[in-house]
């Protein structure tokens, strides 16, 4: 496979990185400026339309990087299904702590998680490819 080729297969994670990073960012400005806790069916408190902003600049910051895009899609395949672990299991309990996730909030972060994960393998894919070319 030839440098170009992974080169190609990399930008692909990188597009979806910086389309879910944008997609983020809109969702949790949105949050942070809506009159109330709901915005397009999540709910979206202070705390969680901000980790929202944060992840979705740092995929922004981290898409300009080549060799920072694996990493971060890991990290952020762990948080976000985290999250959606942590949300699904507090579902029909009274919200106590800071997050209040809904069940469309699970969803979402199931959703980021997936797409995390399918960046992730694309990249780690390309690369691996590639070096097992380089190494015959």
């Amino acid at each position: 496979m030839s440098d170009t080729t992974v080169r190609r297969r990399v930008d692909v994670g990188r597009v979806i990185l910086v389309v879910e990073g944008i997609l983020l960012v809109l969702l949790g400005v949105a949050g942070l400026l809506g009159a109330n806790d709901l915005v397009l069916g999540f709910a979206l408190n202070r705390p969680h339309a901000i980790a929202l902003v944060v992840t979705g600049g740092l995929a922004l910051l981290v898409a300009v990087r080549r060799r920072l895009v694996l990493v971060f899609a890991v990290l952020q395949f762990l948080a976000y299904g985290a999250a959606f672990l942590y949300g699904a299991s507090t579902q029909g309990r009274p919200a106590d702590d800071m997050w209040r996730f809904n069940q469309p909030d699970s969803w979402l972060h199931l959703g980021v998680a997936i797409v995390s994960l399918v960046i992730a393998y694309t990249v780690a894919a390309a690369r691996g490819a590639h070096r097992r070319v380089k190494t015959k």
